[in-house]
């Protein structure tokens, strides 16, 4: 099964703007992507964020923008943080969310 979305060509990255101002900018609910990506004997791609000062590993994934599809957030995640532009999402495996 392909992505329903169609694919968008060339993701420019954006900068970030300071944490404070970033969730004021946010809505009141807070969506979330992340791509769960396996080779051929099941391990689980991850990634390791260094903006979190926490030092986990994490699905490669982000925030929902406003409007924006979770399979466009995936890709655009998925190129974000990985550099990969080539590869399919196929289905939805979970959906969770957060209101603030």
């Amino acid at each position: 099964m392909t992505s329903p979305v169609p694919a968008s060509g060339h993701i420019a990255p954006r900068g970030a703007p300071p944490s404070a101002q970033y969730a004021a900018s946010r809505p009141a609910v807070w969506f979330g992507a992340a791509a769960l990506i396996t080779d051929q004997v099941g391990r689980v791609l991850l990634v390791h964020p260094t903006y979190r000062e926490d030092d986990s590993w994490l699905l490669p994934g982000g925030v929902v923008e406003p409007g924006e599809h979770p399979h466009v957030t995936g890709r655009r995640e998925i190129t974000e943080e990985l550099g990969l532009s080539d590869l399919t999402l196929t289905d939805v495996l979970a959906v969770h969310f957060v209101t603030t």
